[in-house]
């Protein structure tokens, strides 16, 4: 993190920088636009939080891109993002 940019480098050298736009600890939920990728998008915005399911929690990751072109391309990226999202919290909670 620098200030509120993430920049993260991917599987094969793409730089992801995404601008976090909302941390909200008491809602649980963060907002990011992604600002720079190798994807091509006009727009993006996504958001993430957790929200309490009795015992345990539900993860709700919603976003929002455009072209919709991107979509079969870019849904590999958001399974592997969520698998390493719940592999982290399985390794937390083991």
């Amino acid at each position: 993190m620098d200030g509120s940019v993430r920049t993260s480098v991917m599987e094969g050298g793409g730089v992801l920088r995404e601008l976090m736009v909302s941390i909200d600890q008491e809602r649980r939920r963060v907002a990011y636009t992604i600002t720079e990728s190798p994807f091509g998008f006009e727009h993006h915005s996504s958001s993430m939080r957790a929200v309490a399911d009795g015992d345990t929690s539900l993860f709700i990751w919603e976003t929002d891109f455009m072209p919709d072109a991107l979509l079969e391309a870019l849904e590999p990226v958001f399974s592997g993002g969520i698998n390493d999202i719940r592999n982290a919290v399985e390794a937390t909670n083991a």
